[in-house]
């Protein structure tokens, strides 16, 4: 009985969660996660397009935005992958 009674509380609270989540999800769009680099970093994101017009590859724009202060939240320059998914948001 005292087992029946647990598993009944256990459906209710993941029903009231479920529910919980999704409606944050449907009021706001998203629901946790890092945020775009546009968001996150948008003046980076400004001088990488800019770079990018300019002809430079990928790595060339990481070691640009290094020379310009523009560094990760680790304070490492930027890798390639990084400044095109910049480039791709």
């Amino acid at each position: 009985m005292m087992r029946q009674i647990a598993g009944a509380f256990a459906e209710y609270e993941k029903r009231r969660l479920v529910r919980k989540l999704r409606e944050a999800r449907e009021r706001t769009g998203k629901l946790g996660g890092r945020k775009p680099y546009a968001q996150a970093m948008p003046q980076t994101v400004a001088l990488a397009k800019e770079l990018h017009d300019r002809g430079l590859s990928y790595r060339k724009i990481a070691a640009e935005l290094a020379a310009h202060g523009h560094v990760t939240r680790t304070g490492k320059p930027h890798v390639a992958s990084a400044v095109q998914k910049m480039l791709g948001n």
